[in-house]
């Protein structure tokens, strides 16, 4: 089993976030350098409201998009916060998941915030994620689905292009992750079932997710840190 401490030597500690009681707990753990709100899991008031407790923590805060945009979203679009964004203003760092996302960042050429392009957009092949070099990425996730070898080879890739990139290391994935398929069924399970997603930066992202019915302890996220 690994731990906490063997993981920090990586890079910079990011978490994911999905409700109020995840960001008390991890407020307490000076090690996370940056929390992620998710947009789709808080209304806008609630988004602004825990972006000022994470800033004034010393902690930088960002924002996880949805992996869906639909008209009929709630709150601000992912543009508009952008907008807010680029005079280092608001959110510090966006988690992009849709090409949609991707064409929005092309309007802010000067920007002042950073990027993750996460797993959501695929690059299976140099090819690919050439596009989104040249889309402006910055910093990409790896694939869930890679293989060490082919983990590897993306590493050196993006190594030799000064790109960094996030690892995505997980517990117990939901069935289903595209297009909110989750959202419904979700209703049916008890309040006290957690989602937590643990990310690593710079370099690397722990994402843990599906805790249930635990507390979010230094020894939760040691038991996951395999």
């Amino acid at each position: 089993m690994g731990s906490i401490d063997g993981i920090k030597d990586l890079g910079e500690i990011r978490v994911s976030i999905e409700r109020g009681e995840q960001l008390k707990a991890v407020l307490q753990f000076p090690f996370i350098k940056g929390i992620y709100l998710d947009e789709g899991a808080f209304s806008e008031e609630e988004l602004l409201k825990y972006r000022g407790e994470i800033q004034n923590s010393g902690k930088w805060a960002g924002l996880r998009f949805r992996r869906i945009q639909r008209r009929e979203d709630r709150g601000r679009s992912p543009k508009d916060w952008m907008e807010e964004a680029k005079n280092e203003e608001g959110f510090r760092h966006f988690l992009l998941r849709t090409l949609d996302q991707v064409a929005m960042l092309q309007d802010f050429p000067d920007r002042k915030f950073s990027t993750c392009f996460d797993y959501t957009l695929y690059s299976y092949n140099q090819a690919a994620m050439e596009v989104w070099e040249s889309l402006g990425a910055k910093e990409m996730s790896f694939p869930i689905e890679f293989r060490f070898q082919e983990d590897m080879a993306f590493s050196e890739w993006a190594r030799s292009r000064g790109i960094s990139t996030e690892l995505l290391c997980y517990g117990h994935l939901p069935m289903m992750v595209s297009a909110n398929c989750i959202e419904k069924p979700e209703m049916a399970v008890p309040e006290e079932t957690m989602w937590c997603l643990y990310r690593i930066g710079r370099t690397r992202v722990c994402r843990f997710a599906s805790i249930a019915n635990t507390a979010i302890t230094k020894s939760t996220i040691a038991m996951f840190c395999l």
